[in-house]
């Protein structure tokens, strides 16, 4: 079942791997009372970050996110909140 059509929800954060799987996605939602609250594309870092280990170092992995991922967070619309008493 998707996460969209869980009634006792009001708000839901995914990562999709690129932004065509988030539209369709949020069009789907849309459709059960949902809307986008904010969305975050990924940005590399600049740097890698280092952490020191038993002397040596190694190249941490920051979130373990990919170039092209977006995070989504969606809320409930006013129209949704209001039908269902919240």
């Amino acid at each position: 079942m998707p996460w969209y059509t869980n009634e006792k929800a009001v708000a839901h954060t995914h990562t999709y791997d690129n932004r065509t799987k988030a539209t369709e996605e949020a069009q789907k939602a849309a459709a059960h009372g949902w809307r986008i609250d904010s969305e975050e594309p990924f940005t590399p870092p600049v740097e890698d970050s280092l952490l020191e280990s038993g002397g040596g170092s190694f190249t941490a992995l920051v979130g373990m996110r990919q170039p092209g991922e977006v995070t989504v967070t969606f809320v409930r619309t006013d129209e949704w909140l209001a039908a269902h008493g919240q």
